[in-house]
């Protein structure tokens, strides 16, 4: 859902610091004033500018635990990764553009998926440098990428990683769950509850 056309949202339950980034975290939030008062606090949405809401105050925290979550556990990967690699890390999406992607695949992408490439969405070729995952040895799909595959097999699988050998990381679209994927698809073995997790450990 949108809220657009200087629309004032009460939002009682959020810290400011926990309010000044999520203002900080989207591109299209140039327009948006943050208007504080005595006792509540309001975001004044510019005309035309978009305003995602994830209903309740309560999913709305829970969604800024997932991003946290996804972005340390990010940051902590990074650390590990030789430069070559980290360099070949793309760019984040915005929440327009996977929105897009999923309409375009009549998709919805579990929220650790979703907040993971609006970090970074996937990454390039890097020759004899490897990937992110899999201790090195998996590049990371760009969501487009993964989506256009998981069209063609036509799985309830989104593939995360690049097929190597007969092997592939994937992620479960109802639970979110990350899988390691055999023989093109025929068995799958459970890694970890989501990617946050799974980035961690990986």
């Amino acid at each position: 859902r949108m809220h657009t056309s200087g629309t004032l949202r009460t939002l009682d339950c959020l810290p400011d610091r926990v309010l000044e980034q999520c203002i900080g975290s989207f591109s299209s939030f140039h327009k948006v004033k943050a208007l504080r008062g005595v006792s509540r606090r309001f975001l004044h949405i510019a005309e035309g500018t978009p305003w995602p809401v994830w209903g309740s105050c309560e999913q709305y925290q829970a969604r800024m635990r997932v991003r946290m979550a996804i972005r340390k556990s990010w940051k902590e990967l990074e650390l590990f990764l030789c430069r070559e690699v980290t360099a070949g890390l793309r760019s984040p999406l915005t929440l327009e553009d996977i929105s897009a992607l999923e309409r375009a695949h009549d998709v919805k992408l579990p929220v650790h998926v979703a907040e993971s490439y609006m970090v970074h969405d996937g990454e390039e070729e890097s020759g004899n440098f490897g990937g992110t995952l899999g201790s090195g040895s998996f590049r990371l799909l760009p969501l487009a990428s993964a989506l256009s595959e998981r069209a063609q097999t036509g799985s309830a699988l989104l593939p995360l990683s690049e097929q190597l050998g007969f092997q592939q990381y994937a992620v479960d679209l109802e639970d979110g769950s990350v899988h390691m994927v055999s023989g093109g698809g025929f068995s799958s073995t459970f890694v970890a509850d989501n990617l946050a997790t799974f980035l961690r450990v990986n």
